[in-house]
């Protein structure tokens, strides 16, 4: 059968294509798509020819699918009509798939789909991979009962790691130069502001004495650096407290440089957090079933496969009211 596909065929070219959808084998299912969200900063990067070498065009972008399984091989327990999370198809017939994830129909291993609890709106579980991806940074840092957390930038993965700090019980305050987006996370009850000045003296305001963790999730490298300063400084007594950390979440497309002595004068310990695993998105879909995360606010917008390219078009604009958009298949 066909199946159609949003295909990335040049820098920030976008269009709707097709390509032939093979029977599932032993193992495989097979799942027909009701929604696929953006990763607006994977996506945009790999769309802009940052990084030929992961992403040669044309490909199938995305990584978050929604949808019904319809098909099964032999040996899949996983039922017909099931609702499922995946990260979409494995083979896309003549087209690269980066992930493969906004396609209409997916055929890939039953071991690699989520079934989405019956209380979870399909909608919702697209945003279960990059709310992994924040539970991954949330695993690696550690928050502590009221410890003080610094969340620099709120796109949609900052949105996502804010919260998950503040369930973990820190007390989240976070940053973005995009009122709107901080707006949004005031709403969702995230204290978060427009920084005044640097984000050094913003935080000196806002937290005295630092951070004991700091969550970069802007993917800028001076901002990386201005980050790590909001970290408390370490005193050197014999019963000394542990030392702060930095989450470095954001994705980088150029190296990042480390100021030696903010890191040492502090023992800072640096985390990077790499993708998700599948409990991180087991959690995740946990804590959407008991209505203890919500993330509805985040999808900006539900659209239509044909209006991808203009979709991308806003998601690069600089002040974008977009955290992100849903297609609707």
């Amino acid at each position: 059968m066909n199946a159609r596909c949003i295909l990335h065929t040049g820098p920030n070219e976008v269009r709707l294509d097709e390509f032939e959808l093979r029977a599932p084998g032993a193992g495989e299912l097979v799942v027909t798509s009701r929604y696929t969200c953006v990763s607006p900063g994977t996506e945009l990067r790999c769309l802009s020819g940052a990084d030929p070498a992961q992403s040669p065009f044309p490909f199938v972008p995305g990584y978050a699918m929604t949808g019904e399984v319809t098909t099964v091989g032999d040996g899949v327990d996983v039922p017909v009509g099931a609702q499922v999370y995946c990260s979409g198809t494995t083979d896309a017939g003549r087209w690269k798939t980066q992930w493969g994830g906004h396609v209409s129909h997916a055929v890939l291993p039953a071991a690699k789909v989520d079934v989405i609890p019956k209380t979870v709106d399909p909608l919702d579980a697209t945003l279960t991979h990059l709310g992994a991806i924040a539970m991954r940074g949330v695993r690696n840092g550690r928050p502590q009962l009221a410890e003080k957390v610094a969340v620099i930038g709120l796109g949609v993965l900052g949105q996502l790691s804010a919260r998950l700090h503040a369930i973990a019980g820190a007390h989240v305050i976070a940053c973005d130069l995009s009122a709107h987006r901080v707006a949004v996370a005031n709403a969702a009850g995230v204290k978060a502001v427009v920084p005044e000045g640097t984000i050094v003296d913003t935080y000196a305001g806002l937290m005295p004495g630092g951070a004991d963790l700091v969550v970069d999730v802007t993917g800028a490298p001076p901002v990386l650096q201005q980050a790590m300063k909001l970290a408390r400084e370490l005193e050197w007594t014999d019963d000394k407290p542990a030392p702060p950390r930095v989450v470095v979440q954001g994705s980088y497309a150029s190296p990042i440089i480390v100021d030696y002595n903010d890191a040492f004068t502090r023992e800072m310990p640096l985390f990077f957090p790499r993708d998700c695993v599948s409990y991180d998105r087991r959690d995740v879909l946990s804590l959407l079933s008991a209505g203890t995360l919500s993330v509805r606010d985040l999808i900006t917008d539900v659209r239509k496969p044909e209006d991808a390219q203009r979709t991308y078009d806003e998601l690069r604009e600089r002040d974008t009211k977009l955290l992100t958009v849903a297609f609707e298949w």
